[in-house]
């Protein structure tokens, strides 16, 4: 028995952006929620020890954690806006590291692969 397959290359590509892009933006508030606990844990005033995440002290970081997702190129980006968060995570010449961003990368990596299973069923 003999069959013809049209492949409609613009439905197949939109089928699976909009599929990426919903992953994606899956993806990104995990990484957002999981960076957001992080930083989390009150500290009454006492500052994390070096190496650990920031304690929260106002909320600032915390509140400044920001997610941006691109549905056309199915990009995000989750990052802190505070702008002394970067002197956390790196640590300056008189304060330790306190790494917050980095461990969030490293934790959240390998359980991103779920949000993205869906747009190849």
């Amino acid at each position: 028995m003999a069959g013809t397959v049209q492949w409609n290359n613009q439905a197949v590509n939109r089928a699976l952006g909009n599929g990426a892009a919903v992953g994606i933006a899956a993806a990104a508030d995990y990484v957002a929620a999981y960076l957001s606990a992080l930083i989390a844990v009150p500290g009454n005033g006492v500052p994390s020890s070096p190496g650990s995440p920031p304690h929260k002290q106002t909320g600032n970081l915390l509140a400044s954690i920001t997610v941006r997702v691109d549905r056309a190129t199915a990009t995000a980006a989750v990052w802190p806006a505070a702008d002394y968060g970067v002197y956390l995570e790196f640590g300056t010449a008189r304060m330790a590291p306190r790494p917050y961003v980095r461990r969030t990368a490293l934790a959240s990596a390998g359980k991103l692969a779920p949000f993205f299973l869906g747009v190849f069923r």
